[in-house]
């Protein structure tokens, strides 16, 4: 039963264009863009280790915005009333959950792939250990913002929560200089920004990091992902209190 959910869900998706082309193709739209002006203002010499760093933060950023938003459209599906008619089927809370989750994680290798591949036509070059590394890293830890899109989409039950949610993200990356990094005091806030601790370590796992502590980055992401299932939580409790 699980695994015909998952076929279903992953079909609607891709029958989406709109979160498709936000999902799959802007990310690596973004990235082609900035890296084809790269040369003039950095030079050949240093162009690749800066489309790299580029690279996986557009990568990063398309599995967040995937992950939250398949989460979000489970959050407004529930609110819809689909999840009663969940409830007459053979499938459970936790099967519901896990299946959510395996399709969280496949759209969120679609942006990683995409980006990862247009990175090696441009000419990225790297260890194949860091790239499956970086890449298997990202589609496992872009959880936790799935996290974050059903604390969003059940706190604004309504369509809009994913917009919410979208618009939200790309602040959250320029703050965790997901694009490029931040100079001076800008810098500094990036450090706690939640995707920075995201972002910054699958680029160190790439060989593109920048000079920071990896236990800055690990404690970050993990304090960041435990607020993420908080506000979940919580966001699910207020929803079963006021039916």
């Amino acid at each position: 039963m699980i695994w015909a959910y998952v076929r279903i869900e992953l079909l609607r998706v891709l029958r989406d264009p709109a979160l498709m082309f936000f999902v799959a193709v802007l990310p690596v739209l973004i990235f082609v863009g900035m890296s084809l002006g790269l040369a003039p203002m950095v030079g050949d010499d240093t162009v690749r280790d800066v489309e790299a760093f580029l690279m996986v933060g557009m990568a990063a950023y398309g599995a967040a915005t995937a992950s939250a938003n398949i989460a979000g459209q489970a959050a407004i599906d529930r609110l819809s009333g689909w999840g009663r008619q969940l409830a007459l089927s053979p499938l459970t809370d936790r099967a519901y959950v896990a299946a959510k989750a395996v399709v969280s994680m496949a759209v969120a290798l679609v942006p990683i792939v995409g980006t990862f591949v247009a990175g090696s036509i441009l000419g990225v070059r790297a260890d194949p250990g860091r790239w499956w590394a970086s890449a298997v890293f990202l589609g496992v830890a872009s959880l936790p913002w799935g996290a974050f899109g059903l604390a969003v989409g059940l706190a604004f039950r309504s369509a809009s929560a994913l917009t919410i949610a979208t618009g939200s993200l790309v602040v959250l990356a320029f703050l965790g200089s997901t694009f490029f990094p931040l100079p001076g005091m800008f810098g500094m806030i990036a450090a706690f920004s939640p995707l920075h601790g995201f972002v910054g370590l699958a680029r160190q796992l790439f060989g593109v990091g920048e000079d920071e502590s990896l236990i800055v980055l690990v404690a970050g992401s993990v304090v960041w992902s435990t607020l993420f299932c908080l506000a979940a939580l919580q966001a699910v409790r207020s929803r079963r209190s006021t039916r």
